[in-house]
């Protein structure tokens, strides 16, 4: 048996019709195991209970920045040149990620939000990875977003509606800036790395190193493998470790494009800056990358995989 634990509000998902009770019945189609709703103790659960197994309610702490002790969070909104927008909901986002993975009991284990539609069976991927990367061990599947995206602004054109399209892109500039920059949208992989990506450690670690100014998306990844994997990743120099991120990102997760996972996010938001953060169904996985994943896993499947220290 598996698990899927989401985490969020059940009662403001406006991205699909039916709201929740819609994800939830995607995912029925393909998951039977146990499924674990972590959200707040006065969210009012307007979904159908019934799909689910557990319900983890946790108390809200408020914004980070009331957190910290501020009366608002105007402080962090007036902080943009540090990134202090972004993490107005970090400690939201970490204590319901920490408190709904303590309740999973499969095998494996998907983290994701409750805004994520899951079409297709993750678990499945994640157990043909670990069958022809043995030599790896195991590694956590997340999706494809930051340092990875290509220039949206040169492949805007390539979009293809009914699926991706490989096309031979430059990156963006933006990767310079942004190493270790994994998605957090999702986690797929077994039980005990689940917990350990979600873990009590990781999250004050992640909470610890905020002024460092660095994404959520950065200070999760990092505090997980810094923790977990033994690394020794600096918050305020990650970019000392940039001929080495893709080799440390290779080993320890497995890139989905959003279109392999099927997990489908149409915000509001996301619809009006396809530049940032484009629909997934429209995702473009870049051909040069795939060659350089499967490059990879290969030579490492053969030869086995060096510690961290040693990149």
């Amino acid at each position: 048996m598996n698990s899927v634990v989401f985490r969020g509000l059940t009662s403001e998902i406006s991205n699909y019709k039916g709201g929740f009770n819609s994800v939830l019945k995607t995912l029925r189609r393909w998951h039977d195991g146990e499924v674990i709703v972590s959200t707040w103790h006065d969210d009012p659960l307007d979904f159908d209970t019934k799909m689910i197994d557990t319900l983890v309610l946790s108390e809200d702490p408020g914004t980070t920045g009331s957190v910290f002790g501020w009366q608002n969070d105007e402080e962090m909104q007036n902080w943009p040149e540090k990134g202090g927008a972004n993490h107005i909901n970090t400690i939201r986002q970490l204590t319901l990620a920490s408190s709904g993975v303590k309740a999973a009991t499969g095998n494996k284990t998907l983290l994701t939000r409750t805004d994520m539609k899951h079409g297709k069976n993750l678990f499945d991927i994640h157990e043909q990875d670990s069958k022809e990367n043995a030599a790896m061990g195991s590694r956590i599947a997340i999706p494809c977003i930051g340092t990875i995206w290509p220039d949206f602004k040169n492949v805007k054109k390539h979009f293809l509606r009914r699926r991706p399209k490989r096309v031979k892109k430059r990156f963006s500039k933006r990767e310079a800036s942004c190493p270790f920059h994994f998605s957090d949208l999702y986690a797929c992989g077994d039980t005990v790395d689940i917990k350990n990506w979600a873990s009590q450690e990781v999250k004050a670690n992640v909470i610890a190193n905020i002024w460092t100014c660095r994404a959520i998306e950065q200070l999760w990844s990092c505090s997980y493998l810094n923790i977990h994997k033994h690394y020794e990743l600096d918050f305020k120099n990650l970019e000392k470790d940039i001929k080495n991120h893709w080799e440390i990102l290779l080993r320890n997760f497995l890139v989905l494009g959003t279109w392999e996972s099927r997990s489908i996010n149409i915000k509001k938001e996301y619809r009006e800056r396809p530049q940032r953060r484009p629909n997934s169904k429209f995702y473009i996985w870049p051909s040069h990358y795939e060659q350089k994943r499967k490059a990879f896993d290969k030579r490492f499947s053969s030869q086995g995989v060096p510690k961290g220290k040693e990149l």
